[in-house]
């Protein structure tokens, strides 16, 4: 068998010795550890953590649902994360959630390790959102070598170069007055 969460939501906070099949409109959640493989189908949720902690699978996932993690600073226990003893495959339509917590402003250069599995496929496939990110901030993905022959899915935000990326007016108008007098002084050349 195994245990299936149709409706409402299954949150593991010690151990759970199945598989999991976690269906849409459902949620799987919780600080725990489940023994077993674990499925989020399509317009299913997981929420590692008790916001935020870590969720532990001693078995392969797959997910074609969303994702949500949630960060809260940068020590150690202020993060979501998802430890998988086993391979991590992401399908179509699947999407990846961050949540920086209320009082909590990410910088910068700031990294964390989300995601540990033996193997990641698919992570490509996955549409990502941030909530609470600030304005000239972006973000990159990069996988590292982790423990135990294991890799980790690292978040880094990264500086988008400043508020705008546009010249300001007055520099638009000296610079169209510079190309009107090149104009004007190669139709004299011409003539």
């Amino acid at each position: 068998g195994g245990t299936t969460v149709d409706s409402g939501a299954l949150s593991v906070d010690g151990t759970l010795a199945s598989d999991v099949f976690v269906n849409a409109d459902a949620i799987l959640m919780g600080s725990g550890t489940i023994v077993g493989d674990v499925t989020i189908g399509s317009e299913a949720r997981l929420g590692p953590g008790n916001s935020p902690g870590t969720l532990g699978i001693n078995g392969d996932f797959s997910s074609s649902g969303i994702l949500d993690f949630e960060i809260g600073g940068l020590g150690a226990g202020q993060d979501d994360v998802l430890d998988i003893l086993g391979n991590a495959s992401f399908l179509t339509g699947g999407s990846i959630h961050f949540h920086f917590a209320s009082g909590f402003k990410a910088q910068a250069n700031n990294h964390w390790d989300f995601l540990i599995a033996k193997s990641i496929s698919g992570w490509d496939n996955l549409a990502v959102n941030f909530h609470n990110l600030d304005f000239g901030l972006g973000w990159k993905f990069e996988q590292v070598a982790y423990e135990e022959g294991r890799i980790s899915e690292s978040l880094w935000i990264t500086q988008e170069g400043g508020t705008s990326s546009a010249p300001e007016p007055a520099t638009m108008m000296l610079l169209g007055l510079g190309l009107m007098g090149l104009t004007v002084v190669r139709r004299k050349a011409r003539s």
